[in-house]
């Protein structure tokens, strides 16, 4: 399958064809106004049964962030050679949502630049209910469902985050340096030593790809009806983003998703997947964005990972 991909490139399924394949509906349709009422819907669902923890709080705050989470590298193999100067090592990213409110971003066309600016759109609580807050048991016996007391929620402008840029190998918007990936040599204590390769502006196409917690999202059904379901399912240049409780996941396979092992000698390494690098995303914590696999590498093979099993070259 790698093979295959190397050589066909774009002809191969794309990461938004992937991401309907396996659950994230259409939304070419969807104006923004019907995006932010499925957004109002599912995050009023959320807290009005108090299933995040992060609700669990004497009050909610006015403006209801993301918090983004990669999950350790995993599927680990390599392809090509030494001999041919293009040893890569290869492995799948995830990066989800586990905040109080969607990573929604949105583009605009700079009449002078003729650039896709980005700018990062907050999902903010208005009204009085908004500045008093709104108790755990309030949310809970009333809430949105019952005409209780969660208040309305509007989405405003934030901060510029970046651009959109057409990636011609994917076929489609990518959102820029979303990620940075990291090659690091392992010292004989675990330790980080070197950073020896890395893949510095990883771009990604924000979708809901992946159910990554079911408390947050309510979806076994996998209805886009059910309050907390996807919501971003396409790589528009309008509105991409990912949904509390969803990840954007990116298969070993595709474009992107490797770093260069053609100088490393056998050993012990770590890759290490950094999201929002810069912070230019505002989130709840920074403290989470990274997660780091261990492997040993020997001659042009992983024999094991800390994640799971080397898929070997």
């Amino acid at each position: 399958m790698l093979v295959a991909y190397v050589l066909l490139g774009p002809l191969t399924m794309t990461h938004e064809e992937r991401g309907r394949a396996e659950g994230a509906l259409p939304m070419a349709s969807w104006n923004l106004a019907e995006i932010e009422a499925r957004n109002r819907a599912g995050l009023q669902h959320v807290a009005a049964t108090g299933a995040a923890p992060s609700y669990t709080r004497e009050t909610l705050p006015e403006r209801l962030l993301p918090d983004l989470v990669p999950l350790e590298p995993s599927d680990l193999s390599t392809v090509g050679s030494r001999a041919e100067g293009n040893l890569r090592l290869k492995f799948t990213t995830l990066i989800w949502n586990a905040g109080l409110g969607p990573l929604e971003t949105r583009g605009a066309r700079n009449p002078e630049t003729g650039e896709l600016e980005v700018y990062q759109y907050v999902y903010r609580r208005v009204g009085e209910a908004a500045s008093a807050g709104a108790s755990p048991a309030a949310l809970q016996t009333g809430g949105a469902q019952t005409g209780g007391t969660f208040p309305e929620l509007r989405a405003e402008q934030g901060r510029w985050v970046g651009t959109f840029n057409y990636e011609h190998r994917h076929g489609h918007l990518h959102f820029d340096g979303f990620a940075h990936y990291g090659l690091w040599r392992v010292g004989e204590g675990g330790e980080l030593v070197e950073l020896i390769a890395e893949n510095a502006k990883v771009g990604f196409c924000l979708m809901d790809i992946k159910h990554m917690a079911s408390n947050l999202t309510h979806l076994e059904s996998g209805l886009i009806e059910v309050p907390g379901g996807p919501v971003y399912a396409g790589c528009r240049e309008d509105v991409q983003g990912i949904s509390v409780g969803w990840g954007d996941e990116y298969l070993s396979l595709l474009l992107e998703q490797d770093l260069d092992l053609t100088d490393a000698p056998s050993g012990s390494y770590a890759v290490v997947v950094t999201t929002n690098p810069e912070r230019r995303i505002e989130e709840l914590d920074y403290d989470n964005n990274a997660a780091v696999t261990y492997f040993r590498l020997e001659d042009e093979r992983v024999v094991w990972s800390s994640v799971d099993d080397g898929g070997g070259g």
